[in-house]
This record gives structure tokens, C-alpha cells and sequence, in this order.
């Protein structure tokens, strides 16, 4: 059997949640970040997913962190763009260390950014506690149509697959002498990788023929899943909240500082210049990675 890689079981308080309540969870979440016009909730709310995850455990942690990681070379790359070649109306300029940085810009990459690490800290949070089957057997309970509820089953299924089957490439190509490090070490595993992922949906294909796929008769689940009133409470809490939040931040207008943030030059060159610093690192560690 091919072990999930996201999903990790448990009996934690978040496990034992009731999966549409996470994904309500992370709907409101989301909701929340795209209405305040401001990066700081947004942090905010990523610190509080990092906490949970750490107060769940340190396998939970390094879940949410080790992606986290491996987008910092996009969060680096919306700062250090929208700081130095910003795409908002009415540039506001500042020079710092002999070059033109934008305040504005500035602004809207860090909330760019911001909005990016929300959904991956919570998207992944979810993922780790939720199991794809209580998932599916919860939106089937929802009447949501059961081939998009295998399409959601499936995705979330497909992905970890194809990490581990990439992993067993590269260990076999290894053994067989490959010394190749970085991108230049995936280029041979994307054909095999690709053959696999092939072979794999015509296996897919044919089994849901065989078990009748598109039969009208009524579909069963072995995973049996039931909301709780503590799931009640969690949505109707959650909803009140972001009810709250967006009128707040309606009358305040939207906490939009996009036009007025001028905070002192220096912060403000400290955090262009290493925004530019982290994307051409990752740059460059890319490159050394491809030569090598």
C-alpha cells in the first residue's frame, strides 16, 4: 500500500473534526485575507495555523514548514517584482542605498506574499488531519455530485502518489549510477514518471468500470463520518466572526494602506533589499543546482 504522504492519522481535537467544518474553516480564512487589503491579518493568521500545528505535535510542524520552505522562493519573487517593477497605479518612489524602491509596491507584494502563506499554512494544516475518504463520504452527505467528489478524492490522492513514485525513480536511477543533482537529476524521471502516471489512470479507469462507476444505483462508503455539535458550534462561531470582521473592515475601509504607507526608508529598503536577496539566492542556488 502507498502511504499518503499528507494526510497524517491521529487522534488530535482537529482529526476529530468533522471534515466540511475544516474546509468552512478554511473557506472563512481565506475570506477574512482576500477582504482586509492588509498584509498583517493575513501573517496573523498563518502564525495561528503554525500554532496549532505545533501544539499538535512536531511531525504536524515540519508538515506545514517544509512547504512553507518551498515556496519562499515565490514569496521573494512578488516582493522583490512589486518593489523595484510595481504594477499599482500612482508609484510612490523612495531611494534607498542609490536605488528606487516604492513604497506602494512594496505594499502590495507583502500582501501578495501574505495571502500566499495563509493559504498553504492552512490548506496544508487541513490536509494533514483531514483523510480524503471522510472527505469524499462527507460531501457525498452534502448531495454534491458524486464524480466531483471522486475528482476531490482523487486530487487529493494523486499528488502524494506521484511524489513517492518520483522518489522511487530517482532512487532507482541512482542505484543504477545517475549522479546528476538538482533539475538536471529530474529530467530523466520525467518520462518513466510520466509513464507511470499514465498507467496509473488506465489501472483507475478500469476499476471504476469494474465496479460499476457509472451505475445509478446508490453509493456506499466505508468510511463513516457524522457532524457533532462541537462542528455546529465551530461554523457558527467561525461565520458570526467573519460576518463581524468583514463589516469591521467595510467601515474602516477595508484597512487599505496601499496609498498612505510610509513607513521609515530604512525598514522599507531592508525589506526590498532582502526580498531580493532571498529570490536571487534562490536563483542562483538553482542554477549551481542545474550545473553541478
Amino acid at each position: 500500500m502507498i502511504k499518503m504522504v499528507f494526510y497524517m492519522p491521529g487522534s488530535t481535537w482537529l482529526h476529530r473534526l468533522y471534515p466540511l467544518t475544516k474546509l468552512v474553516v478554511f473557506v472563512l480564512v481565506m475570506l477574512v485575507a482576500f477582504v482586509f487589503l492588509n498584509p498583517l491579518p493575513s501573517l496573523l493568521l498563518s502564525l495561528a495555523a503554525i500554532v496549532v500545528a505545533g501544539s499538535m505535535g512536531k511531525k504536524y510542524l515540519a508538515g506545514v514548514a517544509k512547504p512553507l520552505i518551498l515556496i519562499l522562493p515565490a514569496v521573494f519573487a512578488m516582493i522583490f517584482f512589486q518593489s523595484f517593477f510595481p504594477v499599482v497605479a500612482h508609484p510612490r518612489p523612495f531611494t534607498f542605498m542609490n536605488t528606487v524602491v516604492y513604497y506602494n509596491g512594496l505594499y502590495y507584494g507583502l500582501e501578495l506574499a501574505s495571502r500566499v502563506i495563509l493559504a498553504i499554512t492552512w490548506g496544508v494544516l487541513l490536509i494533514l488531519v483531514t483523510h480524503p475518504g471522510d472527505l469524499f463520504t462527507s460531501l457525498r452527505k452534502i448531495k454534491v455530485p458524486y464524480l466531483f467528489g471522486f475528482m476531490v478524492l482523487n486530487m487529493l490522492q494523486f499528488v502524494p502518489i506521484l511524489l513517492s513514485e518520483s522518489n522511487t525513480i530517482m532512487e532507482a536511477q541512482q542505484s543504477r549510477g545517475l549522479r546528476l543533482r538538482g533539475f538536471r537529476a529530474i529530467l530523466p524521471n520525467l518520462v518513466p514518471l510520466f509513464v507511470a502516471a499514465w498507467e496509473r489512470a488506465q489501472i483507475l479507469a478500469m476499476s471504476m468500470e469494474v465496479r460499476g462507476m457509472g451505475s445509478s444505483g446508490k453509493k456506499t462508503s466505508f468510511r463513516k463520518v457524522s457532524m457533532r455539535l462541537v462542528d455546529a458550534m465551530i461554523v457558527a462561531v467561525g461565520v458570526i466572526l467573519t460576518v463581524l470582521c468583514i463589516w469591521y473592515s467595510f467601515l474602516n475601509g477595508y484597512f487599505n494602506y496601499i496609498g498612505t504607507w510610509t513607513p521609515n526608508p530604512m525598514l522599507a529598503g531592508t525589506l526590498a533589499v532582502l526580498s531580493l536577496v532571498g529570490f536571487g539566492g534562490s536563483m542562483l542556488t538553482a542554477i549551481a543546482s542545474y550545473r553541478a
